[in-house]
């Protein structure tokens, strides 16, 4: 075990990134990501009870180690009163996502420990209450998220932390920094608690703020309904050790891959813990797609560029922060693109790849293969027909899961 007394100071400056956000990006610029042993048995602990965020700007060290935050185990939600005319008392309203995607890296810089890049984001529109009319209003009239679609936060010191704190133990202290949204910048404070054990990094922030600070009255609806203007904002997060994440799963067990008789792989049902998320894409109308990657597939474009045969990539489709019912999946193997085995036109076919479908809930077999994917992903045939061959290199460089933007709505293929 490591960390152990020293654990406290790196979870504080975990913190201090936890809620950033920024617009994402497709990489990390540290490609050189060492082993938590590296950055961990070094670090000192500190003389004073507030940390500050200054260490941002510092240069990177070639010892550092990044921390991704895994969307599925987090959750970011606002909780605001409604007061209706008909009711004595106010009624609680909570709207949450966990469209929040990021990382943030640690480095040691003249044997001190730092914080250097970060990205995070939390994507606005897709925040989800119990009412679509009311989520449809915050997106259009009263937010603004359409216009505006992420939240961002900038620490600027951390305080009242506690003099020790051993691994598993979950420490409280304070965050400072500025909010931003809708393009207006506000002085803001979290309490915030969080917790180190084996390898994972979890914790959670609160804060209260205004709207009208950000720019926008609080709703009210002919007088019907009254919002408060007071928004209790809390962040649940999970943060993964990405070097610890690819270590695993280019070391599990070797997945199965072995065609079956009509031409299908059957899908682990673990494969979120067997296979890598490499990306997310995040589209303008709110739905988002995670893809996961089998670890010799991943290894193989860490080491050439190049998918060979054998390899599987699951992607996820969110609406509403909802993942749907359909788990849509590609898999290559050799002769599968030949005429005597393939039935997709010869024109669209793209070359030993098949697209089989499967159902979330209990991996049964929906379909063998998609005449629509293919003819899709033709567009695509220079980078052997995956639109997201970029973020998979990164991906397997660095260990880290890449963000994209997508500029089209629905199933239309993104511009390059």
């Amino acid at each position: 075990m490591m960390y152990h007394k020293h654990v406290l100071y790196l979870v504080l400056l975990v913190m201090a990134t936890m809620v950033a956000g920024c617009r994402p990006q497709n990489s990390i610029s540290e490609a050189d990501i060492q082993s938590d042993t590296d950055v961990a048995n070094i670090i000192t602990p500190a003389a004073t009870t507030v940390v500050s965020a200054e260490a941002t700007t510092v240069t990177h060290s070639n010892k550092s180690q990044t921390f991704r935050i895994v969307p599925l185990e987090s959750e970011a939600r606002y909780q605001v009163q409604e007061q209706f005319l008909q009711l004595d008392v106010p009624t609680t309203t909570v709207g949450r996502t966990s469209a929040i995607e990021g990382y943030f890296q640690l480095s040691l810089e003249d044997g001190n420990l730092v914080l250097t890049d970060n990205q995070f984001t939390v994507d606005l529109r897709t925040l989800t209450s119990n009412d679509e009319e009311r989520d449809s209003s915050i997106r259009e009239r009263w937010l603004e998220s359409n216009r505006y679609p992420f939240a961002e936060f900038t620490t600027t010191s951390v305080h009242d932390v506690p003099p020790d704190a051993p691994e598993g133990q979950e420490i409280p202290f304070t965050l400072s920094g500025e909010m931003t949204i809708r393009d207006i910048t506000q002085p803001i404070e979290f309490d915030a608690r969080a917790m180190f054990e084996d390898g994972i990094i979890t914790g959670q922030a609160t804060a209260i703020l205004s709207m009208r600070d950000f720019g926008f009255e609080p709703p009210e609806l002919f007088g019907f309904l009254r919002v408060e203007d007071e928004v209790t904002l809390t962040i649940d997060f999970t943060a993964h050790d990405t070097q610890a994440s690819l270590d695993q799963a280019q070391t599990a067990p070797q997945s199965t891959i072995t065609p079956t008789t009509d031409l299908v792989s059957d899908i682990p049902s673990d494969y979120r813990k067997r296979f890598f998320h490499y990306t997310t894409v995040n589209r303008p109308d709110g739905t988002f797609r995670q893809m996961y990657i089998n670890p010799e597939a991943l290894e193989a474009i860490r080491v050439d560029e190049t998918l060979p045969n054998g390899t599987m990539i699951i992607m996820e489709t969110y609406r509403n922060n909802r993942i749907g019912g359909t788990l849509f999946t590609r898999e290559k193997q050799t002769g599968w693109g030949s005429d005597e085995v393939s039935e997709i036109a010869i024109e669209i076919r793209n070359g030993d790849w098949r697209y089989p479908s499967f159902a979330e809930n209990d991996f049964r077999r929906l379909s063998a293969d998609s005449t629509s994917c293919h003819a899709c992903h033709i567009q695509a045939a220079d980078r052997d027909y995956v639109f997201t061959m970029p973020d998979l290199i990164e991906a397997a460089r660095t260990g880290s899961t890449q963000i994209s933007e997508c500029d089209r709505s629905g199933r239309q293929p993104c511009d390059p």
